[in-house]
């Protein structure tokens, strides 16, 4: 069945419901009300399988990607068992309120083509698959999801949101053309854009292009608590989240509680995927291994003591809810960096990587089961 939605544009997109018509009110209100129930009995599947994946590289550093290093940290990274490398690197822009957003070559802190090229080699060299994720990042640290453009008069700039947008659209296209290139078998859109998605006419023109130099499948990155206001997920291929929904009760990160809150998330997105017809990935998620960071998964406090266990009951709690929802296709941890710290180190490291932790072994255990 079809649906067809009318563009901001004025184009018409199929995306696959077809309201139906009866001669009474009454036969019509029955027939959506089965199409609802078959929608959500038919599932959406992944067209690229579960992902069994980890973030690489970030920020992407100019000579990171080249240095000895990353080699030995991706080959660290595949022997815990993960299948997908999340190839994540950034553009900086000079400021949040500026359009100007240089990238690859031109850019002396970002990592080159040729370094991407070299780290989807190393990718292929140990048997894992590539999701080419091309982010953006505000050089005074300003969260990306805050990008906006203002007159002096206070009114939103709409000539410089018309030049971000030209900016945007080299960038991805750029990327997205290497991602061809490299065969790479999911590009990622952006990464957590919140002040971009209204921009529904934008997005669903950029994608269009980027369709025309890359043939993969596609996938966009919104904030968690975000899911329900992008119009536009008809668009791409896989919904994507960065999944840092702050879990536990006051102080109770313990497993069971973990597992609770895990579990309502899970049942608030699993009609997101029925309704759009699309499959969820959490292309971002992970905490630190310090006490409480269940609590706030996207940054914990300088001063939490470290607590190597939550974040292996985080890792634990999130694999058992979901691994087994057919609508749902996998994960992209955060983040394994391109410098390893070394394995005396990892007992008293407080990052996001599990190289060497306890959520290590949680993670191979996991990735070494099937999905179903």
């Amino acid at each position: 069945m079809k649906r067809i939605a009318a563009l901001l544009s004025g184009l018409l997109l199929v995306t696959g419901l077809l309201w139906p018509s009866g001669s009474r009110a009454t036969d019509v209100k029955a027939q959506t009300n089965a199409t609802a129930v078959d929608r959500m009995a038919v599932l959406p599947r992944s067209p690229v399988g579960f992902i069994k994946g980890y973030t690489w590289g970030f920020t992407g550093r100019r000579g990171s990607y080249a240095a000895p290093e990353a080699a030995d940290s991706m080959r660290r990274m595949a022997a815990a068992g993960v299948q997908w490398v999340v190839l994540a690197f950034a553009a900086i822009m000079p400021s949040p309120s500026k359009p100007e957003l240089p990238f690859g070559d031109r850019a002396a802190i970002m990592v080159t083509d040729a370094e991407v090229r070299h780290a989807v080699q190393l990718a292929r060299e140990h048997g894992l698959k590539v999701c080419l994720k091309p982010m953006v990042n505000c050089q005074d640290g300003t969260w990306r999801a805050h990008i906006g453009f203002k007159t002096a008069a206070g009114r939103v700039d709409q000539t410089a949101w018309a030049t971000w947008w030209r900016n945007y659209g080299e960038f991805l296209l750029h990327y997205a053309t290497m991602a061809q290139a490299t065969k790479c078998e999911l590009l990622c859109l952006g990464c957590e854009m919140s002040s971009t998605e209204p921009f529904e006419q934008e997005w669903r023109a950029l994608i269009a292009q980027v369709r025309r130099v890359y043939s993969g499948p596609l996938i966009y990155d919104t904030n968690h608590g975000r899911e329900e206001h992008v119009a536009w997920w008809d668009a791409v291929d896989i919904i994507g989240i960065s999944a840092y929904y702050p879990l536990g009760v006051k102080d109770d990160t313990s497993a069971e509680q973990l597992t609770v809150s895990w579990t309502a998330i899970r049942d608030r997105l699993r009609p997101l995927a029925a309704k759009w017809q699309r499959p969820i990935c959490f292309i971002e998620t992970g905490c630190q291994s310090v006490r409480l960071a269940a609590r706030t998964p996207w940054g914990a406090a300088h001063t939490a003591p470290l607590d190597l266990d939550e974040q292996a009951r985080y890792y634990a709690s999130a694999c058992q809810v979901f691994w087994t929802e057919p609508w749902f296709c996998g994960f992209g941890w955060w983040d394994w960096p391109p410098k390893l710290y070394s394995p005396e180190q990892a007992a008293t490291d407080r990052g996001f990587c599990v190289y060497g932790k306890p959520a290590e072994q949680v993670l191979r255990q996991w990735y070494a089961k099937p999905h179903f």
